[in-house]
């Protein structure tokens, strides 16, 4: 049973919180990289590095932004909506 907000495949065989597979991917996923980038002779710097942080939060923070902003239309269409049928708060 999922009581949490996570999709089915995202959630612990226990139903309790996220899968260890996901967890486990998500803490190897950088020494991963990092590893193979030297094995293949292009190793990753620190500049590099922040660089590419910098680029990953930008693009994260422009995306909660956009996300936001949709969520915001979207409850200003849904209370236009239920004012002009007379449903929820706005019932008689």
């Amino acid at each position: 049973m999922n009581e949490t907000n996570l999709p089915n495949w995202l959630v612990s065989s226990t139903g309790e919180g996220l899968s260890l597979r996901v967890k486990s991917f998500l803490v190897g996923v950088l020494p991963t990289v990092l590893v193979v980038s030297k094995l293949i002779g292009h190793p990753i710097l620190e500049t590099d590095a922040n660089t590419t942080i910098d680029l990953t939060v930008t693009l994260i923070e422009a995306g909660v932004a956009f996300l936001a902003a949709i969520y915001h239309a979207v409850g200003w269409v849904r209370a236009r909506f239920y004012k002009k049928n007379n449903l929820g708060k706005f019932a008689k």
